[in-house]
């Protein structure tokens, strides 16, 4: 049923699926959720996993309404907490995933779609890739830079006692310490991590395994370390019937099974009980195309829409960094109060200071990481937080001008090519990617040239932009190599060169530079533009020169030939004409324009949605700039939703 059809009514008894944005999810699927009892040939849903569900489905076949089974998807939420907002549902009039009784939808789509269109699997794939490059999971409150145990070690994971998924394999504690038995026996003398399950959010937490299991070089294992890490370790994994045998599979594992979760049977796992209509044989390409892509149904919270997976995947990278990259707390030096408050909504938890040795004495003592202004880092501040080992953190301008914007350079400042910076780090990582990786900087770079406004009149004639940039600002002063330091002395050094040229001056006020008096223009520059229209000039424009500014990065995301007169961050890697030194270690690499817009543009900034204030990612800005505006529930809908989310939580306890 989808989003375009008349909304069928859809009953609860649960008030846990009357919340947002459970509610949205199904109403924007074409289910009208109201809280009662069904009649006879109506719907009825049911969380699959609440402890009320047999109940509630026995309620049901006494009525003789239809069942509609309701599940998370795969992904959950960033956070840990239960009632967190969902990403996505398992919407199945058949079935539940985890139980092999009766087919779900998901068994279905396993056994009878064909899965075999190419377009499809190559995104499964990239998923794959992204979940763990992200260190992306059913629930990610992991810390990636928590560093897994030596390898060779085998993986025997623990589920919660009273978990559904346990149940309905008809697996207990037998089943768990055959699995246990079986790995030792196996793997003599290989060391042995019980692993807890990431199921175990919302129940007890207790499981099959305890402190008396620790023998024969057996260790319980409960460590916030990301499990894609674990996976790359690990030389074999065991499960009943949880989710981290899913995953193992995507991470190129064949885990042995003493369960009948929904992965196994399709000849990527070794089961010890099959579930015998299970006779295909599939990749995990196709395992990932099914369960990620075509059962779940997936929700964008930006804006108020169902999605596809990418989507979703950008969204927990946003938020998952912003939890992550605040972990260890940052002091900020020298900030302005007027900026606090803006700065305080993208990074958390967040102190300042007003002089290097208050920032470097809270430093040590709370373990956080030094956050200084990259203009304001001087040669003494370096030496001073090198000689007390105080990590420092550069805050820089964004790359790009787009609302919600930060950057952090942990190396050093974009900026300035003396240094090396992350974002260096970033383009020579990129430009190792394979192209299915760069696609969705290939799409940002469209819809940045889409989200400019129409563009000026301009006189006909071989049209070169030269943008003016603000001489006292932090990127001119260090990106200025050539011993080409001025607007004027740019403007001057591109007319010698292109003497028939049209030359368009963009006056940078966004930037604070006092305009050039027109009068020092005449014989250089044939036109004057506003630096607020530039980005839209850049269609009608077939060159820029420039010394370090914005638009030349903005024009070689629109393949404009660009010209350097300075050393901006996307000079010396090849793909403009440089006149200006360049740092050697540039030419080691040979980045593509995508790749170099992934590292600038994706990798190194963070984002906040500016209406919604949440962690986001660039592609929601964008869109936001395009004029895209979220639904807002009216205050009867918050109300009705708080009144909801706090009686799911009493009768859960």
């Amino acid at each position: 049923m989808g989003a375009g059809s008349i909304a069928r009514r859809l009953f609860v008894s649960d008030p846990a699926l009357m919340t947002v944005p459970i509610r949205r999810i199904l109403a924007l699927s074409g289910w009208h959720p109201s809280w009662g009892h069904p009649r006879q040939s109506e719907f009825f849903g049911i969380w699959a996993n609440a402890p009320s569900a047999r109940a509630a489905q026995r309620r049901a076949t006494d009525s003789g309404a239809d069942v509609l089974f309701l599940d998370d998807a795969f992904l959950r939420a960033v956070s840990d907490d239960p009632f967190a907002p969902l990403a996505g549902l398992l919407i199945d009039p058949q079935g539940v995933h985890y139980d092999p009784v009766r087919p779900s939808r998901l068994e279905h789509i396993l056994a009878t779609d064909p899965l075999d269109d190419a377009a499809l699997l190559d995104r499964a794939r990239s998923a794959i890739e992204r979940l763990r490059d992200g260190h992306l999971s059913q629930t990610s409150g992991y810390d990636p830079s928590l560093a897994p145990p030596p390898p060779g070690y085998v993986l025997v994971v623990d589920q919660p006692r009273g978990h559904p998924a346990v149940a309905a394999s008809q697996a207990g504690p037998d089943a768990f310490r055959e699995m246990l038995a079986v790995a030792r026996i196996e793997h003599p003398g290989a060391p042995i991590y019980i692993k807890t399950d990431a199921q175990a959010v919302g129940y007890a937490g207790i499981g099959y395994f305890g402190p008396e299991h620790k023998a024969d070089g057996t260790e319980l294992f409960d460590h916030s370390v990301s499990p894609w890490h674990l996976l790359e370790g690990a030389i074999a994994v065991y499960t009943v019937s949880s989710h981290f045998g899913f995953e193992a599979i995507l991470a190129g594992h064949r885990p042995r099974v003493f369960g009948q979760p929904f992965y196994g049977g399709w000849g990527l796992t070794r089961d010890e009980r099959p579930v015998p209509r299970r006779e295909r044989r599939l990749t995990r390409a196709q395992l990932a195309a099914a369960a990620l892509f075509l059962a779940p149904t997936w929700y964008d919270p930006y804006r108020d829409r169902l999605c596809e997976i990418e989507d979703v995947l950008a969204q927990f990278e946003a938020q998952a960094r912003a939890a992550r990259d605040g972990r260890q707390g940052y002091v900020a030096l020298a900030i302005p109060k007027r900026d606090r408050r803006a700065l305080r909504t993208h990074i958390g938890p967040l102190t300042f200071a007003g002089a290097p040795a208050e920032a470097i004495s809270k430093v040590q003592t709370t373990g956080a990481a030094l956050l200084v202004r990259a203009e304001d880092v001087t040669d003494m501040l370096d030496a001073d937080t090198a000689k007390a080992h105080v990590p420092l953190h550069r805050l820089t301008a964004p790359l790009i001008d787009l609302p919600g914007a930060l950057a952090i350079d942990d190396l050093g400042n974009p900026h300035d090519p003396n240094q090396e910076s992350r974002l260096e780090r970033l383009i020579m990582e990129a430009s190792t990617f394979p192209s299915s990786r760069l696609r969705r900087a290939e799409d940002m770079m469209r819809k940045l040239e889409e989200a400019a406004s129409e563009g000026p009149d301009l006189p006909e004639g071989r049209r070169i932009l030269v943008p003016g940039e603000d001489a006292a600002g932090a990127r001119l002063q260090l990106g200025a190599t050539g011993g080409t330091e001025s607007r004027l002395a740019l403007l001057k050094a591109t007319r010698a060169q292109n003497k028939d040229a049209v030359l368009i001056y963009v006056q940078d006020e966004a930037a604070g530079a006092p305009a050039i008096p027109l009068s020092q223009l005449d014989g250089f520059a044939d036109a004057v533009i506003a630096g607020a229209i530039a980005p839209a000039a850049l269609r009608y424009a077939d060159e820029v020169w420039t010394l370090t500014s914005e638009l030349g990065f903005r024009a070689l995301l629109q393949g404009l030939p660009v010209t350097c007169l300075g050393a901006p961050f996307y000079a010396g890697w090849g793909l403009t004409t440089d006149r200006a030194p360049v740092p050697r270690r540039r030419m080691l690499a040979r980045p593509s324009v995508a790749a170099i817009a992934h590292a600038a543009l994706i990798a190194l900034p963070r984002y906040r949605d500016p209406e919604t204030g949440l962690p986001c990612s660039p592609e929601v800005v964008l869109d936001r700039l395009t004029g895209w505006s979220l639904r807002r529930p009216t205050a009867r809908a918050r109300a009705q939703d708080a009144f909801f989310a706090w009686l799911a939580r009493r009768r859960a306890g």
